[in-house]
């Protein structure tokens, strides 16, 4: 299987909760992809564990992939580790990692408004 499918997998193994086996599924995978994938269904079912896992092997595989730094802090900050996210978001001024803002674009009358 492609990396893609590995992702497919891991989505579809994270909405269900089976997060272990998700985990298990990619071990030896060098997908960021996969890994990110992994690390967001952490995140909706409140697992920390697998999760500082995820985001360890995705920082090990792209140490400027903000997704992940943002995805674990969001996790910690939605189960009251204050201490934690902080962290996580000083490393992030450390390393030079920074969010990319995003935007969107809406048509209406034929105009484009971004915001």
């Amino acid at each position: 299987p492609e990396s893609e499918h590995y992702s497919c997998l891991v989505d579809v193994f994270g909405r269900a909760g089976r997060l272990e086996e998700a985990y298990q599924m990619i071990l030896n995978d060098e997908s960021v992809s996969a890994w990110r994938t992994l690390l967001s269904a952490c995140r909706n079912y409140g697992n920390s564990k697998v999760a500082e896992q995820c985001a360890s092997k995705i920082m090990e595989l792209d140490p400027d992939d903000h997704a992940s730094y943002i995805l674990l802090s969001s996790l910690y900050s939605g189960e009251g580790k204050w201490e934690e996210a902080l962290k996580l978001r000083q490393m992030m001024v450390d390393l030079g990692v920074k969010k990319t803002p995003g935007s969107s674009w809406l048509i209406f009358r034929d105009r484009v408004h971004e915001f």
